[in-house]
């Protein structure tokens, strides 16, 4: 499948709103390389964590291919067209990715690629790098919805029933990818709003990143004293 990486990528997705940012954010402070990021902006003052020149060169021009809106909220794409093509072009995919990360830099190391997108044509990532590790990224249905209400870019929905739709769409792609077979951890942010890090260290261990507790502490600390928790606990 074309010349490998050198180590076994993580993709960190989920619904929108749930927090990938903040779960990209902590892994980059442990270790993982991501490459040039989506710049800040109002809705996320810590960063967004999301390689840019794989978002706008690779994957959106992917979703405007096959009539899929490419913010990832309404059309959402046909499962069964990302499988279909997932055979055809997953030699290229990985090709271009690569292409991407080592014109940013890469030269070895855990990488990771943080996108809500990427669970909406998981197949496709899935067939082009086999080995990766997943987080899927979970966060109460509710939550979601009030988040998605109340942000400007998620423009696709008025209605809270039709937020909730397009959640359990993302829901149904979560059990496809466990069922599929895929190494996935699932994580709940609102653990870390709470200031327990013990199941994410756990997670960190587990990917073979080193654990930076002050750093993360002072990442998530804002979070932390906007939903008034005010220590972090291992």
């Amino acid at each position: 499948m074309g010349e490998e990486l050198k180590d076994k990528p993580i993709f960190i997705t989920g619904t929108a709103r749930s927090g990938i940012s903040v779960i990209g954010g902590i892994l980059h402070l442990c270790g993982a390389w991501g490459g040039e990021f989506v710049a800040k902006d109002k809705h996320s003052s810590r960063g967004i964590f999301e390689n840019a020149e794989i978002r706008e060169s690779i994957v959106r021009p992917f979703l405007k291919g096959i009539k899929a809106d490419s913010l990832g909220q309404s059309p959402l794409p046909n499962i069964t067209v990302c499988r279909e093509l997932a055979n055809k072009i997953c030699d290229s995919w990985h090709r271009r990715v690569e292409r991407v990360l080592r014109g940013q830099g890469y030269n070895g190391g855990l990488w990771f690629f943080a996108s809500s997108l990427s669970c909406l044509v998981w197949p496709l990532w899935a067939k082009a790098f086999p080995d990766a590790q997943w987080i899927i990224v979970r966060r109460k249905d509710e939550d979601i919805v009030q988040s998605c209400m109340k942000t400007g870019f998620m423009r696709a929905h008025k209605k809270e029933e039709d937020w909730q739709e397009w959640i359990n769409v993302h829901k149904e792609r979560f059990k496809e990818m466990i069922g599929a077979g895929l190494n996935v951890w699932q994580i709940w942010p609102q653990e870390i709003i709470r200031g327990k890090l013990g199941g994410l260290h756990d997670m960190v261990d587990e990917l073979g990143l080193q654990w930076d507790k002050m750093r993360i502490a002072d990442f998530i600390a804002p979070i932390l004293w906007k939903k008034g928790v005010f220590k972090v606990s291992e």
